[in-house]
């Protein structure tokens, strides 16, 4: 009973014709029709596929990324991104001595971690919160795959985060 139940799905979910069930059921199902329990693992079904799909399309965002964006005045920069059940972190990567002449290099800051979409993540660098004189950066990414993040920051400077 259960495989002509699939069966019977296929038919319905998929638009094959009733040649997929075996004769009897065929006769059955043109006679009988479908029934509101045939109607109830339908929904069912179509729920579980659809979390599924979900499951599939969705990334996880936690681990350890590096990240390559244009700075002020055109120099590229290079920062880490590491995020975890508990929150995120950014840390930029300077010249040897950078961080005795920036304060604001070499230093973890907090992200504030958005989904705008299935597709979609904003960043916010809250660097001013931590350090007075710090900029906060604000980067708007989408998935291109499952390690790989691109997008723009604020002043529409391009960023690539891969994951480490």
């Amino acid at each position: 009973m259960r495989q002509n139940v699939v069966c019977r799905l296929q038919v319905v979910e998929f638009g094959r014709s009733i040649e997929w069930l075996p004769v009897h059921d065929r006769t059955r199902f043109l006679e009988e029709g479908f029934h509101m329990h045939d109607r109830s693992i339908v929904v069912a079904l179509l729920m579980s596929v659809a979390h599924l799909a979900f499951a599939q399309d969705s990334h996880s965002l936690n681990g350890t990324w590096r990240a390559q964006f244009e700075g002020t005045h055109g120099a590229n920069r290079e920062a880490t991104l590491v995020v975890t059940d508990k929150g995120a972190t950014w840390k930029e990567f300077g010249r040897q001595n950078a961080g005795k002449l920036n304060r604001c290099v070499a230093r973890e800051f907090p992200v504030a971690v958005h989904t705008r979409s299935k597709n979609r993540i904003s960043l916010d660098i809250e660097a001013g919160d931590v350090i007075e004189g710090c900029s906060d950066l604000h980067l708007t990414v989408r998935w291109v795959d499952e390690k790989t993040l691109e997008g723009s920051t604020r002043a529409g400077a391009s960023v690539k985060i891969t994951r480490d």
